[in-house]
């Protein structure tokens, strides 16, 4: 289980460090794959960024609840 929580925690940083890396340099990870963006079309990577954001928000708050969880009960 320990193993599992770290992982979880790994993702979230990492997600949350896309979510800001798009938030700040929107053509940064699309131009890496390969794709070219106008300046119109921003408001649909900012729509990924606040849902990586999301998903990062989450993965950490479970991350935070369980570190506090004992073993053996399921609260």
């Amino acid at each position: 289980m320990r193993t599992l929580r770290a992982v979880f925690f790994v993702h979230g940083l990492i997600t949350l460090a896309g979510a800001v890396v798009l938030t700040a340099f929107p053509t940064a990870i699309p131009s890496a794959v390969g794709i070219t963006l106008e300046r119109s079309d921003y408001l649909l990577v900012y729509l990924v960024a606040a849902a990586e954001l999301a998903v990062a928000v989450l993965v950490i708050a479970w991350w935070a609840a369980r570190r506090h969880q004992t073993y053996g009960t399921n609260r």
